[in-house]
């Protein structure tokens, strides 16, 4: 099976945070404005409604916390949300 690992840099609004800590996203805020769900359905890129009760692989997840317990760095869990 094949797996990709995405990151990102950005910032955030929570002040237990500190500069430099990592964060596995446990859900996602559309806060652009519009939906990317709006218009009409393109069959060629498949399902228009992904399911995305569970978008990440709990396997992954707890490999990540069990990696940052060994090298002893926080790992945070939160929301990234997509603002204008």
């Amino acid at each position: 099976m094949e797996k990709l690992i995405v990151t990102n840099a950005a910032g955030g609004v929570d002040v237990e945070f500190e500069p430099g800590e990592l964060m596995i996203i446990a859900d996602h805020i559309n806060n652009m404005g519009t939906s990317p769900l709006i218009g009409p359905n393109d069959q060629d890129l498949g399902e228009r409604f992904l399911d995305m009760s569970k978008p990440y692989s709990e396997c992954l997840i707890k490999l990540a916390h069990s990696v940052a317990e060994e090298q002893h760095f926080n790992l945070r869990e939160g929301v990234y949300m997509a603002n204008l």
